[in-house]
């Protein structure tokens, strides 16, 4: 059956190439496999919503697990009798199924060819499970939707100085009371390969450690309190002189019997040097040594390390603190601090993965982390830091969007022939994050970054992305994905202040204005309170709603557009109306109430043809009121 249909292309990421010469869409009352087609293509055709009649062309043989250097390219063609997918490798063809599933419809199908292969090599998502504990069921739930989107690595941030996640037979006593099992990680690994996906585990060392020395006091130079629940940098510490090598041996080859992928994360961020300037040992072993610097101390230790990893068949990677002269080139550098870091190690000959302007838990927008093009030159990725800057959403924590990058020092390294920038990480690390919010976290904006990965086509513009995005959430639904209603559903017409509402950006909510401004300012923060921990509980109404209010960006296009405005303007007047008596009933939602007072205002404020005052904007709290910047007749 052949149907005229006037849809667009919804496709995210968009594909290289699409030829579609008649506006047609068809559909099939069933349909089989055939051809020549690898055994985990044909599990991914089963696991399809719908069946449809699919000629593969793949002589991809292999069993193996996805590396970085597979040929991904594919191409779909689709027409009145039916859909054929070519493919050199088993994993293009997955790339393919993804496409077919997002160009579904009801049932039906363009008429069109797709020929489309990915940017880059790495396309990643770092997701911290050490902090608070991610059950392997969501996990697999996350891999399935990294697969819709074409993201190709799950680098699981294992330990840290809150938890152990990591089962070691030769270490069993350094595993927190929640971990995964050996056997759950290896079907873990087979689970995402079969969707193209790869499993890069990080063991953090030799900072973010305290979890290690409640079990190995003897691993550190001084002794830990107990397991942390305490968020930040800590002085925690693994010893660096050499004791430790045989322990991390073994350690790591526990961990490379588990995971097959070709790369391991060692860490290797925010080393507090603190332990080692009172060591006794340690100063003898660096008048040993002739190391004048504990930065040259720090590397030391990862040369160990990485000679560990080597040993075992596998290529380290580490956080960008890791630069320094004497870094083997072998080590892939991912740069979290400043997008400058990445030219940096570029430019000594390291390969690199771009991180800085993808993390997750500084509840940015879509539009912003989008902004940042992963191939874009230096100069480039720096016009669009002061973008940011400049951007009126981020005026409340303005003096901070470039204070990591400023702070950051960067050695200075020999020019070398250039590494390859393999792609890039979105980063979602987990203090303000807990198993059942993870979705709304993940899936509000890392669309957008998946397309940054996959493809160089922005020509759509952000409004088409929202479009896309909003289309695709809708989509992965049967994933089992949960992501909240806007309103929330039980706050009855507050639904119309919640839906307006955002959390504050950058780390204002996990710092708190104290610590915040003391880390700006260059002052001591050891002494201030932080507003979270790792026993707070996360079921506030600030955890539960989006990054991102996108009921804002639909106000925004009605007044574009000189559409009737009154609606809105009703609903918030109503809502402060009815604050009162719900929040009598909900005591949770009493921390609105100023957002509450506020959107009334700007009710009021259009309702009499003024502008709206900058200042209703917030901070209210850890919420901010976004609408405030909405200007009456945009054009």
């Amino acid at each position: 059956m052949v149907t005229i249909s006037s849809r667009s292309f919804d496709l995210l990421p968009q594909p290289s190439m699409v030829k579609q010469e008649r506006s047609l869409r068809v559909t099939w009352n069933g349909g089989e496999l055939t051809g020549k087609c690898p055994p985990r293509v044909q599990s991914a055709y089963a696991r399809l919503p719908f069946c449809v009649p699919l000629l593969v062309e793949c002589n991809d043989e292999s069993s193996g697990y996805p590396a970085l250097n597979d040929h991904a390219a594919y191409t779909l063609s689709i027409t009145e009798t039916g859909v054929e997918l070519k493919a050199k490798s088993q994993w293009g063809c997955l790339a393919g199924l993804s496409t077919l599933e997002q160009l579904e419809d009801n049932g039906t199908f363009p008429v069109a060819i797709v020929e489309d292969k990915p940017r880059f090599p790495w396309r990643g998502l770092m997701l911290d499970v050490a902090r608070h504990f991610i059950e392997i069921g969501t996990l697999k739930r996350t891999i399935d939707v990294m697969a819709y989107f074409k993201l190709n690595v799950l680098h699981l941030h294992l330990t840290d100085d809150q938890g152990f996640r990591f089962w070691s037979s030769r270490y069993p006593e350094l595993a927190s009371s929640k971990h995964y099992k050996p056997d759950e990680l290896r079907d873990l690994v087979n689970f995402a390969a079969d969707r193209g996906i790869r499993v890069v585990p990080e063991i953090d060392c030799p900072g973010h450690v305290t979890s290690w020395l409640v079990a190995h006091p003897e691993w550190g130079t001084e002794l830990v309190e107990g397991p942390s629940n305490k968020f930040g940098a800590h002085d925690a510490c693994l010893d660096p002189t050499g004791l430790l090598d045989r322990p991390l041996e073994l350690l790591f080859e526990d961990l490379a019997e588990v995971f097959p992928d070709d790369y391991v994360h060692f860490g290797g961020d925010e080393v507090q040097f603190s332990w080692w300037k009172k060591s006794s040992s340690i100063q003898t072993f660096m008048k040993d040594q002739n190391i004048s610097d504990l930065v040259d101390v720090q590397a030391v230790f990862n040369k160990h390390v990485t000679k560990i990893l080597r040993n075992l068949g596998k290529r380290p990677i580490g956080w960008d603190e890791v630069l320094h002269r004497d870094l083997p080139l072998d080590v892939v550098v991912q740069c979290w601090r400043g997008v400058h870091a990445r030219d940096v190690a570029i430019e000594a000959g390291y390969d690199s993965l771009l991180s800085a302007p993808y993390y997750l838990d500084l509840f940015f927008p879509a539009d912003a982390h989008y902004g940042f093009d992963p191939g874009a030159s230096g100069s480039a990725l720096q016009k669009a830091n002061g973008s940011l800057k400049r951007d009126a959403r981020f005026s409340h924590v303005g003096d901070s969007l470039d204070w990591l990058e400023k702070s950051s020092s960067l050695p200075s390294l020999p020019n070398r022939k250039a590494g390859r920038n393999l792609g890039g990480e979105a980063c979602l690390f987990s203090e303000l994050v807990s198993d059942d919010i993870v979705d709304v976290r993940l899936w509000s904006r890392l669309p957008a970054i998946a397309e940054l990965f996959w493809t160089t086509c922005q020509y759509s513009g952000v409004d088409n992305l929202y479009d896309r995005m909003e289309y695709h959430q809708k989509k992965i639904v049967r994933f089992g994905v949960e992501i909240p209603d806007p309103r929330l559903g039980v706050y009855e017409e507050v639904g119309y202040l919640i839906e307006m509402l955002e959390p504050v950006k950058w780390y204002l909510r996990l710092l708190g204005p104290s610590v915040m401004k003391a880390r700006i300012n260059g002052i001591g923060e050891s002494d201030l309170k932080r507003p979270y921990n790792l026993n707070t509980s996360l079921t506030r109404v600030i955890d539960r709603i989006a990054p991102e209010s996108i009921a804002t960006r639909r106000f925004s296009a009605d007044v574009r557009r000189g559409s009737d405005i009154t609606g809105w303007l009703t609903n918030w007047q109503l809502q402060r109306k009815a604050f009162s008596s719900i929040a009598s009933k909900y005591p949770e939602i009493r921390e609105l109430e100023a957002a509450s007072i506020a959107l009334n205002q700007l009710a009021k404020n259009w309702l009499d043809g003024k502008s709206p005052r900058l200042d209703l904007l917030g901070p209210y709290g850890e919420y901010i009121l976004p609408v405030v910047l909405v200007r009456p007749h945009a054009t």
